[in-house]
């Protein structure tokens, strides 16, 4: 399963890259060819690009080629490198509780 489980998300990755690729020729070609562009194709390859790139980490993380810094997980062995994940895990968790927290002072802002 975990093979079909890959290959499902390499795909949605092509697919938002063939997405993205459809996307702004089809604006490019609004611009130039027809004169008038498309308001929403922009955004929407935009959103497109921001997944495609969660989704390349999250693979490129899956088959341990994510950028990384091997002098320090040589040194620091296989506890040192539990300990590093282990803070970096707290430290993400510290700044998606003050995302939520953040969120009703936007909303506050949009209503003025």
């Amino acid at each position: 399963m975990s093979k079909a489980y890959d290959l499902s998300i390499k795909g949605l990755g092509a697919c938002l890259l063939a997405a993205i690729v459809g996307l702004l020729l089809l604006q490019v070609f609004g611009r130039y060819v027809v004169h008038t562009s498309l308001p929403w194709t922009e955004e929407l390859a935009r959103f497109g690009l921001v997944w495609l790139t969660m989704v390349g980490a999250w693979m490129a993380e899956r088959e341990y080629a994510h950028f990384g810094i091997d002098v320090f997980s040589e040194r620091l062995g296989r506890l040192g490198v539990i300990v590093a994940k282990s803070i970096t895990i707290l430290a993400l968790t510290v700044l998606v509780y003050g995302a939520y927290e953040f969120l009703p002072m936007l909303q506050e802002e949009r209503r003025v």
